[in-house]
């Protein structure tokens, strides 16, 4: 029982770093989206579809990498799931 409820914290603690670090992806968009509005021409344009696509693969590898894992541990996943609801819930309520 102890070690579902460490994977449990440990799949949480995964998901916060994987989404801590997609919210820094897309802080770095927001800064490349600015530098390409004071820089002109195709050159802006490509750098900004070059930080697109990476933050679009970045994206599409943490959900892979999620996808995989509930496959992997369909139940863990399931206790998340629920752990995730019960407190967006419980946060609701008040």
């Amino acid at each position: 029982m102890a070690t579902r409820s460490n994977d449990v914290q440990s799949e949480l603690a995964e998901l916060k770093d994987d989404f801590a670090k997609l919210r820094g992806d897309l802080g770095d968009l927001t800064k490349a989206i600015i530098d390409a509005g004071k820089q002109t021409g195709a050159a802006a344009a490509e750098q900004l579809h070059d930080k697109v696509e990476d933050v679009k693969q970045r994206g599409r590898e943490k959900f892979d990498k999620v996808e995989h894992q509930i496959e992997d541990n369909p139940w863990t996943s399931v206790g998340v799931a629920l752990s995730v609801g019960l407190i967006v819930g419980f946060l609701l309520r008040r």
